[in-house]
Formats: structure tokens, C-alpha cells, sequence
């Protein structure tokens, strides 16, 4: 029993050493990133706005391809899904939660 518990107590130990070095590891990722945002003016507010253009202009499709019209739509955001390819994580949350992905479809 002393040898299980003093293992125990080495591991807990070691685990919170992990903790504080994957800490320091994202402290010093996080200072590399913020480093060259805040040289240029770069505000948390500028980086949420070029994600929110970045997903808009996504949507587009690449030349020479053909948008495929949208077959599911999430009821609260209005995201849309052409069930082509991966499928959204909001559909994947919601089947998971029981849903079924008929409860999505968009009305032909």
C-alpha cells in the first residue's frame, strides 16, 4: 500500500510539473504571436473582424467549381451545410445529442 501510494503522490507531482511546463510553452507561443500584432496596431477587435470576412469569403467558391445549393441549415445561426464533404460541428453535436439530421433539411 506505501509503494501505491507513494506512486500516487509521484504522479500527481509529475503531472503538475507537465501543467506548468505546457503553461510556459503556451506563455511563450502566446508572446511570439501577440509580439509582431501589437508592432502593427493589431487589435483582438481587428483579428475577430478578418475572421468573420474570412469565413464570409470562403463560402465562395474556387474558380471553375460550382456552388452546390445548401441542404441543412442550423435553426438558431443560419449556418448552412451542402452535405458534401465533412459535416459541420454543429450537425455533429446535434446528432450526437440525438438529433436526426433530418430535423435540419431544408424545405425543397
Amino acid at each position: 500500500m506505501r509503494n501505491e501510494h507513494a506512486l500516487e503522490d509521484r504522479i500527481k507531482r509529475v503531472n503538475r510539473q507537465l501543467d506548468d511546463l505546457r503553461a510556459q510553452k503556451r506563455a511563450v507561443v502566446i508572446r511570439q504571436i501577440l509580439a509582431p500584432l501589437k508592432k502593427n496596431g493589431i487589435t483582438l477587435k481587428d483579428l475577430k473582424e478578418a475572421r468573420a470576412a474570412g469565413t464570409k469569403s470562403q463560402s465562395k467558391s474556387a474558380p471553375g467549381k460550382r456552388m452546390v445549393a445548401p441542404k441543412y441549415r442550423h435553426p438558431d445561426t443560419g449556418e448552412t451545410w451542402s452535405g458534401r464533404g465533412r459535416a459541420p460541428r454543429w450537425l455533429v453535436a446535434a446528432e450526437l445529442g440525438g438529433a436526426s439530421r433530418n430535423d435540419y433539411l431544408i424545405p425543397a
